[in-house]
């Protein structure tokens, strides 16, 4: 599937002229990875649908702003005032979302599957899993931030880039300023969003085991493998120092705290250690049986193909015992957001599930082309190649028909939700209060959306994909999301309630029928309630 140009040597292990070479390289595997993002993210490209928060974003764009400064991620902030989208659009946000993703896929796949890399790497046998992931459609599908998220992606992945060409540099300033700009790009990333901690961390030990798991390779290279670890801990201790101290100004300046969300996250300290293994421990079954439509029994089975190489090759002596514990730790790195927190992470935080996936599934199925088995042994070049292909697009097609079913269902939940806001307003109307009525309006209870037979769910759904009318942990916080989203879907505003009218609101609509019978809208001791 490549061209048949050569690939010529660069000063560095990577370079911009390196990657447009790799790119011209393997345009046609490329195409093909692109058809995958396109049948799983397709349909968000000139989509106008969101999912929780993207409403907030719209309706109070300066509170959400505010908001991500307490979230310790004003990085997101900056950044959409450098690229000049800090006033919101959602069908920009929707389609650069879909572009970016794509980029930041091929950067990683350049990063580790670079043509004069000592092994043969097929980019599109890790571009594919990556771009078809259900965990992408999960936390992409948060369109706010959706852009961002693969822009800091591919800061950690050229930093990384930088801080492999500064182990083949010569001059002290030369390396110093590649060093320099690895822990930029890291910092900016941490800005942007915290768990890219976690590709850091990943995407290192991938790195060391492509380029310092040859056993005859460290002994000559020995300094240059621990030059690499070391180096790759202090780029990671300077980068996390350094955003923790820009933070920490930028709150201040601000004028803000912490939020509690992000304390409140940790179970370290608040529950048992018993309680946090035994959530831990239900996690990781959850995750490596494939439960749900998050995970899949294929990242698990491609893993335990690599492990058992791994094994195999430590055994024969072919790859020292340390390479062979970071390959299992990489197959653990889908679990570091479990360890942090001890217990269940939310989905959308787990990216690097799918870049272990991918990194596993690149190894495994491209030594099908060389590896010697019995059972292989029997087939020609040309049918071991042929074998790789139709593994490949198997686990691509799986997984983007999972993410293609969540986006979706958003698109049809969220075209009920318009509806079932219409008929609010239309409710409200009725009551005769006028346009813009002076009483306060107080959601009560939620709706979910029947959608149809072909949706997934509620219940298998992280956030992307439910209904904006089902979400509220309570009344006041209920009450919030759906008057913005029928303000962002409608244009219409409604004056919000006091805290002593919602718990009036509560008792008043024990009494009321529920949506959609009627009287389930009416107007009780001067506030508008919607029943649900």
């Amino acid at each position: 599937m490549a061209a048949s140009a050569e690939i010529s040597p660069t000063k560095y292990q990577y370079s911009i002229t390196g990657f447009l070479r790799f790119i011209k390289e393997y345009v046609g595997q490329i195409t093909i990875s692109m058809f995958f993002l396109l049948l799983a993210f397709g349909q968000k490209l000139f989509s106008n649908t969101f999912s929780i928060d993207t409403q907030a974003l719209i309706n109070n764009r300066e509170a959400l702003y505010t908001s991500w400064f307490e979230l310790e991620r004003f990085g997101l902030v900056v950044t959409k005032k450098i690229f000049g989208v800090y006033q919101y659009n959602n069908a920009l946000a929707s389609f650069t979302m879909v572009t970016f993703f794509g980029i930041s896929a091929i950067i990683w796949a350049y990063l580790i599957c670079r043509p004069d890399n000592s092994r043969t790497l097929q980019p599109a046998f890790f571009i594919i899993p990556y771009v078809a992931s259900p965990i992408f459609a999960e936390m992409l599908g948060f369109l706010l931030l959706g852009p961002e998220i693969s822009v800091a992606s591919t800061l950690i992945a050229v930093a990384l880039m930088q801080w492999s060409n500064a182990l083949s540099a010569t001059g002290r300033k030369e390396i110093a300023l590649l060093a320099i700009g690895a822990i930029i790009c890291t910092v900016v990333s941490f800005t942007m969003y915290l768990a890219m901690v976690t590709f850091f961390i990943t995407g290192t030990a991938i790195l060391f085991v492509l380029n310092y798991s040859n056993k005859e390779h460290v002994k000559k290279t020995k300094r240059e493998s621990l030059t690499f670890l070391a180096g790759s801990i202090l780029i990671f201790a300077i980068s996390y120092v350094s955003y923790k101290l820009l933070n920490s100004l930028a709150m201040h300046i601000k004028g803000v705290t912490t939020n509690a969300y992000i304390t409140d996250q940790s179970h370290w300290g608040k529950d048992s250690l018993r309680t946090i293994i035994h959530n831990i421990g239900r996690h990781a079954i959850e995750l490596y049986s494939g439960n749900g439509i998050f995970y899949s029994a294929l990242f698990t089975f491609t893993t335990i193909v690599v492990l058992i190489a791994a094994v195999i090759l430590v055994v024969n002596k072919r790859i020292t015992i340390f390479a062979g514990v970071v390959s299992f730790l990489i197959a653990l790195s889908p679990m570091i957001m479990s360890f942090v927190l001890g217990g269940n992470p939310s989905v959308r935080t787990e990216m690097t599930y799918p870049l272990a996936f991918s990194f596993a599934t690149v190894m495994a199925i491209s030594g099908v082309e060389k590896v010697k088995l019995p059972i292989l042994n029997q087939l020609s070049i040309n049918a071991r190649k042929t074998l790789a292909w139709v593994l490949i697009i198997a686990i691509g097609w799986n997984q983007a028909l999972i993410t293609s079913r969540i986006f979706y269902t958003e698109n049809v939940v969220f075209t009920q939700d318009v509806l079932t806001a219409q008929e609010i307003k239309t409710r409200i109307d009725a009551l005769g209060l006028g346009e813009h009525p002076n009483e306060p309006v107080v959601f009560v209870g939620n709706h979910t959306a029947k959608c149809n037979s072909d949706c997934y769910p509620t219940s298998q759904l992280g956030l992307t994909g439910r209904s904006m009318l089902e979400i509220g942990f309570s009344t006041a916080h209920g009450t919030g999301v759906k008057t913005q989203f029928m303000n962002d879907v409608l244009g219409v505003s409604y004056n919000g309630a006091t805290e002593t009218q919602i718990k009036k609101s509560e008792i008043n609509a024990t009494t009321m029928p529920h949506w959609p019978n009627p009287g389930s809208v009416a107007k009780k001791d001067g506030v508008i309630i919607v029943n649900f």
